[in-house]
């Protein structure tokens, strides 16, 4: 208990309220969509790559390590990259749907540190989208469901 706190003031009234599911839905569509669409344009870019890889014709002298390592190698590397953008898509489903906050952030934070795919589609809507997630009354909201 605070002793220089007015006795007429509850302090725990002064909490912001959690939003309406509809509230909180209306503020994060867009960031949700924007994440959602971020995660599909990634992955479909990813596996375009991944296939113009692995069929393109490589020459023994160029390769890295072999022809056969190099493309294994792109092939794992292309797999973890669509598995990142399935995860951006998923975090962007459970904000429009308001489930698991915790998958939500999760989504969020790929889109923002994922380097590849749709970098620069991801960054502007997953810094949209955690602000609107470190909004208590949003957060309140995801808990209410």
């Amino acid at each position: 208990m605070n002793p220089y706190a007015s006795p007429l003031l509850d302090w725990d009234d002064l909490a912001p309220a959690p939003l309406w599911p509809e509230e909180a839905r209306e503020q994060l569509r867009l960031p949700a969509y924007g994440m959602m669409v971020t995660g599909v344009v990634g992955a479909v870019l990813a596996s375009a790559a991944m296939l113009a890889a692995l069929f393109a014709p490589t020459e023994p002298d160029r390769a890295l390590f072999s022809p056969l390592v190099d493309r294994s190698m792109t092939l794992v590397a292309g797999v973890l990259l669509v598995v990142v953008q399935a995860g951006i898509v998923r975090g962007g489903w459970a904000m429009l749907h308001l489930r698991a906050y915790q998958e939500a952030r999760l989504g969020v934070l790929l889109a923002v540190i994922s380097l590849g795919g749709a970098f620069l589609i991801g960054l502007p809507f997953g810094i949209w989208a955690l602000l609107r997630l470190i909004d208590g009354r949003v957060r309140g909201a995801f808990a209410g469901q």
